[in-house]
């Protein structure tokens, strides 16, 4: 750890302006990226204990042992301490990126440069709002008696197949949606005040109140009002949401007194707030381009997945296990034209408008990315969507990415409701997956329109102990009834070979698979018995699958993972608990200098298990549960440390006697 530096400076009488917000980033959290063990374990526990027990769970879904990084450590108590005792008064504390938010003057920039703890100092954005809904109309009265209970939400429902799922019995429960807008009057609508509401924080006043405040610009709340009634709404005759059923966690990052801004680390802060109470889905209908003069504007070149800060947060969030949304900017007819951040991140799912008939709605941001990947990754409904109003019953038709975002992420809902084990990996590739475009995705529609009946009936992957299942669903026509389904299986390229399906229920049906190795690539295809007789799916194609992989391909892309790995990976040793030895396995891109150790529980080194040069490719030891000495150990946790020049990572293991 560096040393710290107080400096306190005597400043000036005259009054320096602040007008700018800035990011103060540290070097260090105290530990440096490399730490020891012991360091390791005393944060370790600091960050995990602000996580509760629904986050964990998540982050260990998708990330596993190592499901605590170095972003989640605190930031450093002293280094907070000593910019305060400089007489700067701290806005928030970003742990994800090792710094603090302060309106600065060009003195006090100066000063905090000469820190030798400072890193960089970065200009936080304030955003002009470009995705806030459009063309509002009123209700026609033509629509206002309806035969469905979805009333005028029909169009949007039907459209992305939604009453069919619902149909089925599934509707978001046990899923938490985080929305972050400009605020939320949940409370005064009828289609929201019966919704789960777990918790709200208003990051522009910091305090628990999203909906108008008395410094509040009246309205405030009416773009996040609408925005979470299309996700979760709920009022039969009027509006059903998607996901009606799951709960909500809300969140006011945006302050429209000037002209519709967000400042970034609002967003960022968000974000790391819904994180640790355990959200699955996050949905952000707050899509930008462009600042204030005197802003310093981003630019087309940097769409490109990882400079922005509301897009690094997303991207933070996706890595923990969020499902992260954002909408793709209603920049379409403009001269930027492309899509908007945070939808441009590598893993966060962009959403783009459509039409009633299925077509790029005008307004709609484009892809690609600036460093050419796909954009949008899915597009609904955005054209006329129904939505709540300000007041206790009153509803509106407006449009933009704005309004078709909530539809995208209530159907993540819909699916992560039906599908809890589902990484947020597994929910992105199901998507791009099951979209009407997905055999060639474009930058005007991404992979297409997103069905929630297609998606729900795609089939997926479940771990259960070293094994894997394949869960599937279908959705028979109304007069049709399934008896029974057979999945046709051939591996590595060998002839099809037919295997029954066990069912579950009139839709729901599995197969575990046994005998397979993790090289083996399988294809697979379903063959439906039914009253009305038997069919095939998916037709001409079949789905494949690399076993032991999660992801099952179909219309997009489909490679065997390569031999060699990208990058460093520690895995977890096996058997775990053992006795009397366990085998500890990692992967090297390049044959370089490595050491494998063995520590006990309070940091102590027990033995060296390797000290040199690595194969490319696979690497495995065994340890026999004794010291360097030769001598056996005691029962207990012990922890496996694997470190570079520029690498280090460590799990731990149990040894029972």
């Amino acid at each position: 750890m560096k040393k710290l530096l107080i400096a306190i400076f005597v400043f000036a009488s005259i009054a320096f302006a602040k007008e700018q917000k800035y990011l103060i980033i540290f070097k260090d959290k105290g530990i440096y990226e490399n730490f020891n063990l012991k360091q390791m374990d005393k944060n370790f526990l600091n960050s995990t204990l602000k996580l509760n027990d629904r986050a964990i769970a998540r982050r260990i879904k998708s990330m596993g042992e190592d499901m605590i990084r170095w972003e989640d450590f605190p930031v450093y108590d002293a280094y907070i301490r000593d910019i305060e005792n400089n007489g700067i008064k701290i806005l928030r504390v970003l742990k994800w990126f090792n710094g603090v938010s302060a309106f600065l003057s060009e003195n006090e920039i100066s000063m905090l440069k000469k820190l030798d703890y400072v890193k960089k100092i970065k200009k936080i954005r304030q955003f002009i709002d470009r995705s806030a809904p459009i063309n509002a109309a009123s209700l026609p009265l033509s629509k206002l008696v309806f035969a469905s209970d979805y009333g005028y939400s029909l169009d949007q429902a039907v459209l992305s197949e939604i009453p069919r799922v619902h149909q089925a019995g599934i509707k978001g429960t046990d899923v938490i949606i985080g929305v972050l807008d400009t605020g939320f009057d949940w409370q005064n609508h009828i289609s929201l005040n019966t919704r789960n509401v777990i918790n709200e924080y208003d990051f522009v006043f910091n305090d628990g109140i999203t909906r108008d405040e008395a410094n509040d610009t009246p309205g405030q709340h009416n773009h996040g009002t609408y925005c979470f009634s299309i996700l979760g709404g709920y009022d039969p005759g009027n509006l059903i949401g998607p996901a009606y059923d799951a709960a909500f966690i809300l969140a006011k990052t945006e302050d429209i007194r000037s002209e519709k801004h967000i400042e970034e680390d609002n967003y960022a802060a968000a974000l790391e707030w819904m994180e640790a109470q355990g959200v699955d889905i996050t949905s952000s209908s707050l899509g930008y381009t462009e600042f204030d003069a005197g802003q310093g504007s981003y630019i087309y070149a940097d769409m490109d997945g990882e400079t922005t800060i509301v897009t690094q947060a997303a991207e933070l969030a996706f890595q923990r296990g969020v499902v992260t949304f954002s909408a793709a900017g209603n920049e379409g007819n403009s001269a930027w034209y492309y899509l908007s951040a945070p939808s441009d991140g590598f893993n966060t799912i962009g959403v783009g408008a459509l039409s009633a008939l299925g077509t790029r709605a005008s307004f709609s941001g484009h892809g690609p990315s600036y460093d050419g990947r796909i954009k949008p990754d899915v597009s609904v409904l955005g054209v006329s969507v129904f939505g709540a109003s300000t007041g206790a019953g009153i509803y509106t038709f407006q449009s933009g990415t704005s309004a078709a975002t909530p539809i995208a992420a209530g159907i993540a809902g819909l699916l992560l409701s039906e599908y809890p084990h589902l990484s947020n990996y597994q929910v992105r590739k199901i998507f791009h997956e099951s979209c009407d475009n997905s055999a060639v995705p474009d930058n005007e529609r991404g992979y297409g329109l997103l069905s929630a009946k297609k998606a729900l009936s795609f089939p997926n992957i479940q771990r259960i102990a070293s094994d894997y299942r394949l869960n599937k669903i279908f959705f028979p026509d109304s007069a049709q009834q399934i008896n029974g389904v057979t999945i046709h299986l051939s591996r590595n390229g060998s002839s099809f070979m037919p295997y029954t399906m066990i069912q579950k229920d009139s839709i729901r049906f599995f197969y575990d698979f046994s005998g397979f190795s993790s090289s083996d690539t399988l294809e697979f295809y379903f063959e439906i018995s039914s009253n009305t007789g038997n069919f095939i799916e998916p037709g001409t194609n079949t789905y494949k699958l690399l076993y032991g992989n999660l992801n099952i391909s179909l219309l997009t892309s489909f490679e065997k993972e390569k031999l060699i790995p990208i990058e460093i990976t520690l895995d977890q040793n096996y058997p775990n608990p053992f006795n009397p030895g366990t085998l500890i396995r990692f992967y090297t891109p390049v044959s370089k200098s490595v050491q494998l150790e063995i520590f006990n529980s309070i940091g102590e080194r027990i033995v060296t298990l390797f000290d040199g040069i690595s194969k490319s490719g696979y690497n495995h030891f065994y340890w026999d549960g004794k010291k360097q000495s030769g001598q056996s150990v005691v029962s207990g946790i012990y922890f496996y440390m694997l470190s570079t020049d520029d690498f280090v990572q460590t799990r731990k293991m149990i040894l029972l006697h």
